[in-house]
């Protein structure tokens, strides 16, 4: 493939290497179609870069016209080379503002989504924004409690007991309210770490919520088996706490706050699981 454009990717950011890689993989891009952000200064089209703009959203180089493409455009630029039907996307206005957003969603985000290994002076850091971080933190204890929702729901109604809550809902108070004192106490007691430990906290759940599904799919959502359903939630909250305290302890949180929070997720999960076993 004739070397013609050049993708600026974040090497800081492993989601990002690791989608570079893949186009790359799939004939995308040429082998020599990818440099990392921290290798690109000393390049001569360095000067056609936004650096301000780079750093949200990832540039891409027509060498051939000397042209730069940012974020949603770069991707779709890189595609429509090789399947001419991604071009109609810019063309259907409310789908391209969608795709927009939600790349900037994770943009923004992605140094939560992944924490880097290492950063650098050059490293591309996306600059803090509150409303996607917000956004992101929403979207995923939104998702999280509506995949636990259904979770309890299997619990609830299970024959080997009867239950009267109203709806279920009552389960969730297991849930909003550890994750809601989390957040309150964060802000007053970790509050330089506190918007990145926020994203942290979206993430894990997230991840939570994803091992949730797995396990409902491993084993064909059978709701029947009440051991089953709670050992997948079971599971999910300690893959939280573990979550926790690995990413607390990489954002230099005292590990002995993260533990606190672990326990006070497996605690309220247990207490819930007894009184709901009880009734």
């Amino acid at each position: 493939m004739k070397n013609s454009i050049i993708l600026i990717y974040d090497d800081a950011c492993p989601m990002c290497a690791a989608y570079s890689k893949l186009f790359v993989r799939l004939g995308l891009l040429p082998a020599s179609g990818r440099i990392a952000y921290s290798d690109s200064f000393n390049q001569w089209y360095s000067v056609l870069i936004d650096r301000d703009k780079s750093v949200n959203e990832i540039p891409l180089i027509d060498l051939e016209k000397s042209q730069i493409y940012y974020g949603l455009d770069s991707l779709l630029e890189i595609l429509s080379r090789k399947y001419s039907s991604f071009k109609i996307i810019k063309k259907i206005k409310p789908l391209y503002w969608i795709l927009q957003k939600l790349y900037l969603l994770i943009s923004y985000n992605r140094k939560v989504i992944i924490p880097p290994v290492s950063c650098d002076s050059n490293s591309c850091n996306p600059k803090f924004n509150i409303k996607y971080r917000v956004l992101f933190f929403l979207f995923a204890i939104s998702i999280t409690a509506l995949v636990f929702y259904q979770f309890s729901q299997m619990l609830l109604s299970s024959n080997l007991h009867s239950y009267t809550g109203f709806f279920g809902l009552d389960i969730l108070l297991l849930f909003v309210p550890s994750v809601m004192g989390q957040i309150v106490i964060s802000f007053f007691t970790q509050r330089q770490f506190f918007w990145d430990y926020i994203g942290n906290v979206a993430t894990f759940n997230l991840e939570g919520a994803g091992f949730l599904l797995l396990w409902s799919i491993l084993f064909n959502f059978s709701s029947n088996n009440i051991q089953i359903v709670f050992w997948g939630i079971c599971l999910s909250v300690i893959l939280k706490g573990w979550l926790n305290i690995k990413r607390s302890t990489h954002l230099g949180i005292s590990i002995r706050y993260a533990s606190f929070w672990s326990f006070t997720f497996l605690i309220s999960f247990l207490l819930g699981w007894l009184l709901l076993y009880k009734r």
